[in-house]
């Protein structure tokens, strides 16, 4: 009796259209054994290194509408011919089980794209696409920005690494203006620079959905912090902002510092590889002073302090805050060092507050639910306090936890 292969092994061999024909009855039939009886009715079908002609498209159509427990389909540097792209744009037209597609440094050219985006107007399911690595241009952005605004399905959509400019990041805001469901968009390593984060940031005013916005490496400067910082001051869905790798100077921390004044929504910042130095440091560290939403804020590879380079990774190794503190008691003078490690210890603070609250708050709804009658007079006094303010303190909550 043949031994069925793993589902792992299996994956790692589907490597080319090749074998994907020569294999085909067998290998699919072990894939559905394997698919119910080891992965909880989902799989993950990946295809690299391979050459997709028009009949590979064809086995991977068939396949996809016999196996309904298919749930993630992977390309990478996988070489399209056209034709099999285009029929593979009508196949997702009318697939119901995908929840995530991945065309990683494929071949595919823009009319291909093109297609795949346009079959999105009609798919109901997929909730993730990444096009990584691709070579995409404004055309193809545009076509994606309009499906963005009639698709209601798409939760997370990652375009990093390609060639899109401020013509392709416009027609992208314009969508985020209409769009309510996408939640994550990753921008990366384009050439948007700070004339398309204008738009960008203006249609941030408007939505309220996206919680995470991935920005880094895209010529960013000062004068395009400015309008980030307006949609900061106003949005507060946004909870994770990635400006890493930019050209971020002091003028632009600054900016981002007085919106972090106002900023409640806001839980992690990344600014780490841009040009900011010391005064760029104490202003973050002053506009954070009364923050109490974000946890985390990365600023490695800043400045010209060579203890910056290996002391977030450090730090962030050691779970323990007490480390923090410990470094903070020694003079180490008015450096940029010191001036991150103070922003790190407020930080942490939040972090602290954070959790203190998600074990406190349904303490607070329970006993605010009970007659007041029923309650010791110190107990009922303190949930008032805490009912009539929005603004949690630490150790009132910790008091009514001993209380009780």
């Amino acid at each position: 009796m043949n031994r069925i292969p793993s589902t792992r092994s299996l994956l790692t061999h589907l490597t080319n259209e090749e074998l994907l024909i020569e294999k085909y009855r067998l290998v699919f039939k072990y894939i559905k054994i394997q698919l119910y009886n080891y992965t909880n009715n989902t799989a993950i079908l990946n295809l690299k290194w391979g050459r997709i002609s028009e009949e590979g498209a064809n086995i991977i159509a068939d396949f996809l509408s016999n196996h309904s427990a298919l749930t993630d389909l992977i390309f990478k540097r996988t070489n399209f011919r056209n034709e099999a792209a285009l029929d593979l744009a009508k196949i997702l037209e009318n697939n119901t089980t995908l929840t995530r597609l991945v065309f990683e440094d494929t071949k595919i050219n823009n009319t291909g794209f093109r297609a795949i985006a346009q079959s999105l107007k009609i798919n109901t399911t997929l909730k993730i696409l990444d096009l990584t690595n691709n070579n995409i241009r404004n055309d193809v952005a545009i076509t994606i920005a309009d499906v963005i605004k009639r698709n209601s399905s798409l939760t997370e959509l990652i375009l990093s690494n390609n060639r899109i400019d401020y013509q392709g990041a416009n027609a992208i805001a314009d969508a985020l203006k209409i769009n309510t469901t996408l939640i994550k968009l990753n921008l990366s390593g384009n050439t948007i620079d700070s004339d398309g984060i204008k738009n960008i940031a203006a249609s941030l005013k408007m939505n309220s959905t996206l919680k995470k916005l991935v920005l880094c490496n895209n010529f960013i400067d000062d004068d395009g912090v400015v309008n980030i910082v307006d949609f900061l001051k106003v949005n507060t869905s946004i909870s994770e902002l990635d400006l890493g790798g930019n050209r971020i100077g002091d003028i632009g921390a600054t900016h981002i510092a007085l919106a972090l004044r106002e900023n409640t929504g806001l839980n992690i910042i990344d600014l780490s590889s841009n040009k900011i130095e010391l005064n760029g440091f104490n202003s973050l560290r002053l506009g954070l002073k009364n923050n109490t939403t974000l946890t985390k804020i990365k600023l490695s590879v800043n400045g010209f302090d060579i203890d910056m380079f290996n002391m977030e990774d450090y730090l962030d190794s050691n779970e323990d805050s007490e480390t923090d503190e410990d470094l903070v008691d020694i003079d180490h003078g008015d450096t940029l060092f010191t001036a991150y490690l103070d922003i790190r210890k407020i930080c942490n603070r939040n972090k602290d507050r954070e959790l203190l609250l998600k074990k406190a708050t349904p303490l607070l709804q329970k006993l605010s639910e009970l007659s007041p009658t029923s309650l010791p007079t110190e107990i009922a006094e303190l949930i008032a306090q805490q009912l009539v303010t929005t603004e949690f303190d630490a150790a009132t909550l910790r008091r009514i936890g001993d209380l009780v």
